[in-house]
């Protein structure tokens, strides 16, 4: 049995016990993928900026979560001059990019479409800003939440007559019902009632009007009414008078950008998170997470937030990120309870980012963090015991402690890891399901004591030392798939879902989900992969990624955006990182694999355990020929973090690709 939980992952499988840690990346993904899809699926509009009022003085404090494009017609513009931008006019790729933009409109782009939106009516007619907002309001003893467009029209009183009979076009062929108009301090609204999807909590409902400069679609009255309020006579509770908003975009407008950026976005976590949970008809278990998230420490993050530019600074794209904790003193003192797993910190004489040769010339991308893993160990105890039951966390740790057939000393083999670790992926041919080679390296600063508790674990673990003739003094330890005779690691949080007897083990429980350890002869290091003979070939490399100029130069690159060391720097050359998931996706077959995308859409999609997900998009228009027709448009990525006093700053850039100049 395997239990994970939003940033903690606790393997807990018959014979696994195992605490992990992970950072805000999810962040940063969605901020580039909303970034990514929207200028997709833009054209070349004549659009125009009045000067007007920014959403964010319209939206009240309330709003948990909000993105606003100022210029859809700059940002297509600045997206058509980058790698993607240049690679979507390509005569190869045109008929699979308009399969592919017409299906993820079917799959993503269901909350525009819902409000009567589309992606066609902003590109075509002549608005300044789009923002979109999630907002919460009173509900008697409780709360709701709406989401609402707003669309800066300017004085152009045809042009906001044009998108709201589009609107309203759009709605009826989609057979929503038209109600009778509503009156909100003087303003005619236009009132529908789409139909009702399958599971649906609330009965749909869509307001839609032109105030002032504005049109402003809604789902809720509430909302609608309190919009129209903050553009007739303003507002002193918007959203850019909140606190917690102020506090973020000064930290991301202290860095200096050549340009506006082209997208920003704000998210209240927490609050967002309720929201979330509020709309399920069964909360589902990252609900669950979340909430115990907030109660044991997390909620010192207050907001998160960034900003998203195209071909800025001579590169595809610049974005940053900016994780608040605001308060006095130094972070760490202001984390408590299970936030201080958030332990990421490199000092300026250990900052070392150049990841050992392992991490081959070959490999696709390299993450490597400072993160004090003992501290993160001790405190996943309140979260642990939240999640479950309260004493649950020492009960494990004594029970592993005390087992005869394991022997692990959990407190201890965490305090020895790190603080340095290097995560890298590497495609291997031929292309299949089982390409994707992953790499972890984790520095050991007390070998001794972590190598005892880690043999004992890995015995315990299913794992069998292998005799290995081609590296003279290796110790290498691959997973059997056999169950040993004895109990080993039972599962100690439900002891009566674990049969000591069971016939075979269960591959989720693999010991940090790697099918191989093994530990280099004079080297204080640890490396694990999911494949054996992956690890004894990288095992004595000899040059490394990091010898490529692009590498370095990258992170210096960035490095100007940050005030002090960084403690994450992850380095990646698209063209090899999506090359897997290309082929997979063409063939049909990425769901079958065990890639980390695919892991990731599981996880989107929430597909079960055991249940193969049903692929999204179909490739079959997509070109053979990747190398030829899609890598030359990819250049390398990467992004840094750093801990400051009141966050993490999150900073990140794709360069051009070397085509670019041809």
């Amino acid at each position: 049995m395997q239990y994970r939980s939003g940033p903690v992952t606790l393997c807990l499988s018959s014979r696994s016990k195992c605490l992990l840690a992970s950072s805000y990346g999810l962040v940063i993904f969605g901020a580039i993928s909303l970034a990514s899809l929207s200028s997709v699926c833009l054209g070349q509009s004549e659009t125009s900026q009045s000067e007007t009022t920014n959403s964010s003085h319209l939206v009240p404090d309330s709003t948990v979560f909000y993105v606003s494009v100022p210029s859809f017609k700059s940002m297509s513009e600045a997206f058509g001059r980058t790698g993607f931008g240049r690679m979507f006019k390509d005569p190869a790729l045109k008929p699979f990019l308009k399969d592919l933009r017409g299906q993820l409109e079917d799959k993503f782009a269901e909350q525009i479409r819902r409000s009567g939106l589309s992606l066609e009516d902003l590109q075509e007619i002549d608005a300044g800003e789009v923002a979109f907002a999630t907002i919460v309001y009173p509900d008697g003893t409780t709360s709701r939440s709406g989401s609402s467009f707003l669309i800066e029209v300017g004085d152009d009183e045809s042009l906001g007559d044009r998108l709201l009979s589009q609107i309203e076009s759009n709605l009826q062929s989609r057979q929503a019902k038209k109600m009778p108009d509503v009156d909100v301090s003087g303003v005619k609204v236009k009132y529908y009632e789409p139909k009702r999807d399958a599971g649906e909590i609330r009965k749909p409902r869509v307001y839609l009007t032109q105030v002032a400069d504005w049109v402003v679609v809604t789902n809720q009255r509430p909302v609608l009414e309190m919009l129209i309020e903050a553009v007739l006579s303003g507002t002193s509770s918007s959203l850019a008078s909140s606190s917690s908003y102020q506090f973020v975009r000064e930290r991301l407008d202290a860095n200096e950008v050549q340009s506006e950026p082209h997208l920003t976005w704000y998210a209240s976590p927490f609050a967002l998170a309720k929201v979330i949970r509020d709309e399920q008809v069964t909360p589902g278990q990252t609900s669950r997470y979340l909430m115990a998230m907030e109660k044991t420490g997390f909620d010192v993050v207050k907001g998160v937030g960034g900003d998203f530019s195209f071909d800025v600074n001579g590169d595809d794209y610049f974005f940053q990120a900016f994780v608040s904790v605001p308060g006095e003193g130094p972070l760490l003192e202001r984390l408590n309870q299970s936030s201080k797993m958030l332990s990421f910190f490199a000092s300026d004489e250990d900052a070392d980012f150049q990841p050992g040769p392992w991490v081959r010339d070959s490999a696709a991308d390299v993450l490597t963090w400072y993160w004090d893993s003992g501290a993160a160990f001790r405190a996943a105890e309140p979260l642990v015991d939240e999640l479950y039951e309260e004493g649950t966390f020492q009960r494990v740790v004594n029970d592993i402690r005390n087992a005869e057939s394991t022997q692990v000393d959990l407190p201890a083999l965490a305090s020895s890891l790190g603080p340095r670790w290097t995560y890298s992926s590497e495609v291997v041919r031929p292309l299949d399901g089982a390409s994707e080679k992953l790499l972890l390296a984790i520095e050991l600063n007390d070998p001794e004591t972590a190598k005892v508790n880690f043999r004992n674990y890995l015995k315990a673990d299913w794992y069998r030392q292998r005799e290995v003739e081609t590296t003279a003094g290796l110790e290498l330890w691959e997973f059997e798939g056999e169950p040993i005779d004895d109990e080993g690691i039972i599962d100690l949080l439900d002891p009566d879902s674990a049969d000591p007897e069971d016939e075979e083990p269960i591959e989720e429980g693999l010991l940090l989900g790697m099918r191989a350890f093994c530990f280099p002869e004079g080297q204080n290091y640890v490396l694990a992969s999911n494949d054996p003979d992956y690890l004894l070939e990288v095992v004595d490399a000899e040059k490394g990624l990091a010898d490529l100029p692009a590498y370095s130069a990258l992170r210096d690159q960035l490095q100007p955006h940050l005030s002090g060391t960084p403690s994450f720097y992850s380095f990646a050359l698209q063209d090899r990182v999506h090359e897997l998931s290309y082929h997979l996706l063409r063939e049909g077959t990425l769901p079958e694999s065990e890639t980390r995308l695919e892991q990731m859409l599981r996880m989107v999609f929430g597909t079960e355990n055991g249940v193969i997900r049903e692929q999204e998009i179909d490739g079959a228009n997509m070109p053979e020929e990747y190398r030829t027709v899609v890598a030359p448009y990819l250049g390398p990525s990467g992004w840094l973090v750093n801990s400051e006093e009141n966050g993490w700053v999150i900073v990140g850039a794709g360069l051009k690709s070397a085509s670019s100049d041809e």
